[in-house]
């Protein structure tokens, strides 16, 4: 089942900082947001999935997630990261110059990467940021929520910069508008992934021709409809084996896979390795 997670914004304020550390899954399970998350790598390492991504984290990276992608975030042990949730709306106010602060989050062109690696020099300008928004957090001194806001907008004022291309902000509310139109059918993959799929009824629930949504969901995902489910179910099944001790033919079943050899094939051809393959490097130092 898709989990939405609703960030408990104190006192009405749309923004929310944390530390994470330690030896975790960030939360344990594959999710997303009603909110914009940034991930900054303070050190150690792990590994970052976002939607049909899968990302190696080290030390100096910045993670941007928007509130349509699904992530989860697992340790390597010695992960150290700090998050940052905040509302759209706290700098989006109906203006195109406010959009451009959110542009970053939402583009999906050919530059877009959730992970983003700005050079020293950017890099510096947002260790200092989030210093300072910590620091704002934290010791809630007055007129803490106008400095939060201003370091923010800093903060994605940067990251326009460095996405600036000709078409940003066309293509973040055309992705915006792309994705709509097919959420209903990624929501109900999502939440039965481990069920019979037909595109007759994913098509179905977009109000579009089978052919017409086979080619609109490419176009929109960069994937097929059944390789954007084995995906999700590879994604569920790569939890399962780190988080639960059933079997690996039960976690095939429970993926939605009618044998193993199917998910062992499914399984090495994403992650490289096969299940047992898998479950063993998760014990390993």
């Amino acid at each position: 089942m898709e989990q939405i997670y609703t960030a408990a914004f104190p006192d009405g304020f749309p923004f929310e900082m944390n530390n994470a550390k330690g030896n975790m899954v960030l939360p344990p399970v594959l999710h997303r947001h009603d909110c914009l998350e940034l991930n900054y790598i303070i050190s150690g390492n792990g590994t970052n999935y976002i939607e049909n991504k899968k990302y190696e984290m080290k030390a100096g990276e910045l993670y941007l997630i928007n509130n349509l992608e699904h992530h989860i975030a697992v340790s390597g042990g010695d992960l150290k990261m700090k998050i940052v949730l905040f509302d759209p709306a706290l700098l989006f106010q109906n203006t195109a110059e406010n959009l451009d602060l959110l542009a970053p989050f939402y583009s999906k062109n050919s530059y877009f990467s959730n992970k983003l690696e700005l050079g020293e020099v950017a890099m510096g300008k947002i260790r200092r940021i989030f210093g300072d928004l910590e620091e704002e957090w934290t010791q809630k001194e007055p007129g803490y929520r106008l400095l939060i806001k201003a370091k923010l907008m800093e903060l994605t004022g940067i990251l326009y910069r460095y996405l600036k291309r000709e078409d940003t902000l066309k293509s973040t509310l055309s992705y915006q508008n792309q994705y709509e139109k097919i959420r209903p059918s990624i929501q109900y993959i999502n939440e039965n992934f481990e069920q019979e799929l037909t595109l007759e009824v994913l098509a179905g629930l977009s109000f579009m021709s089978k052919s017409y949504f086979s080619t609109y969901f490419k176009k929109v995902t960069n994937m097929t409809l059944w390789e954007y489910i084995e995906l999700i179910r590879i994604r569920q099944a790569q939890l399962m084996l780190a988080t639960e001790n059933q079997s690996i033919t039960d976690i095939s079943l429970s993926c939605g896979f009618h044998s193993v050899s199917s998910f062992n094939t499914s399984f090495k051809k994403i992650t490289g390795l096969t299940p047992s393959m898998y479950r063993k490097s998760l014990l390993s130092p």
